[in-house]
């Protein structure tokens, strides 16, 4: 061996971040006051996809409430948020050719914060 040691390819690396992201996402869907094991989860979710209300039987009633209105929209926009940060990020370290560049770095944050302050103030 070289050195270089194993390495995956994009495809595989795609493959695997993903299901890490959805293996991340099932487990917080669980996670709460109302505890809820990662079977129950998918069950929820596969009987709310295919429309298979008897799929669900197995699991309390209160379960798919909790699981589809309450936690899962607040999951997947934290998802998309996290997602759209780091779009930005790529995309001022891509056009700045720098890869420190950070919002400081074309005053953006003092922007915001400015845009924040006014809102603030004119209510």
């Amino acid at each position: 061996m070289s050195g270089q040691g194993f390495r995956l390819s994009f495809p595989a690396w795609l493959a695997l971040l993903g299901a890490g992201l959805v293996l991340t996402v099932v487990l917080a869907t669980g996670m709460g006051y109302i505890r809820i094991s990662p079977a129950e989860v998918v069950q929820v979710l596969l009987a709310a996809v295919t429309g298979n209300a008897e799929r669900s039987s197995e699991v309390s009633s209160l379960f798919p409430f909790v699981v589809l209105e309450v936690r899962l929209p607040r999951i997947l926009c934290a998802v998309m948020v996290g997602g759209g940060l780091a779009l930005s990020g790529v995309v001022f370290q891509g056009i700045l050719l720098n890869p420190l560049a950070d919002p400081y770095t074309l005053g953006i944050s003092s922007g915001a914060a400015f845009g924040a302050a006014l809102a603030l103030l004119l209510g």
